[in-house]
């Protein structure tokens, strides 16, 4: 792990330090972990603007001590305070350039446009899915429809039975059900309990 901070902590301050001339960064390690501490500073004729602490580690600093040393913000996995994970610690350079008002370099540009296009993704996947879903489960009703439709007093029947009886023979009874109708027993069965409910 200690490397990931490592890496993390340079790749971080190589985006800032290339972002503008008038940040600085300097960088410290704690003296009793492999946590990374990171002081970024905005700097204009010599005189300290702004400063932002970022902490970059794999565990929550202890409560006692974290009442104490509070960081702007934390990168890292394992750990409730973090901002963001290792793979997206562009997006805590972002909020730090926000703060600055240092418009975003290219390669931040860039990481940011992959991240939006790999959501934009996911979701219009996660969308594809859903659709697929619901025309299966039309399709489902429609089918359980038709089969309720054909054969409604014997399903009400049996569902009726299903719905009263207890133990072994309301399992044996459901069991010949699913077996009669297959993948749309479930649908017909809610078809079948909603009109018994409505003639209660």
């Amino acid at each position: 792990m200690t490397k990931v901070i490592s890496k993390t902590a340079g790749k971080i301050e190589r985006l800032i330090l290339s972002s503008s001339k008038s940040l600085e960064c300097s960088n410290g390690i704690s003296n009793i972990s492999d946590s990374t501490y990171l002081t970024i500073s905005k700097v204009i004729d010599d005189k300290v603007i702004d400063r932002i602490e970022l902490r970059i580690s794999d565990h929550e600093l202890p409560a006692t001590y974290a009442n104490n040393h509070t960081s702007d913000y934390e990168i890292g996995d394992n750990n409730n305070y973090a901002s963001a994970t290792f793979s997206e610690w562009f997006l805590i350079v972002a909020k730090i350039l926000d703060r600055f008002s240092i418009n975003y370099p290219p390669t931040l540009k860039r990481l940011l446009t992959i991240k939006m296009n790999n959501e934009n993704k996911i979701k219009i996947e996660r969308e594809e899915f859903k659709a697929k879903l619901k025309a299966i489960k039309i399709v489902k009703e429609e089918n359980a429809t038709e089969i309720f439709n054909a054969n409604r007093e014997k399903i009400l029947e049996q569902v009726y039975k299903l719905n009263n009886l207890s133990g072994k023979k309301r399992r044996s009874l459901r069991s010949k059900f699913n077996q009669t109708y297959g993948a749309n027993s479930f649908e017909i069965r809610e078809i079948a309990t909603t009109i018994l409910d409505a003639a209660i």
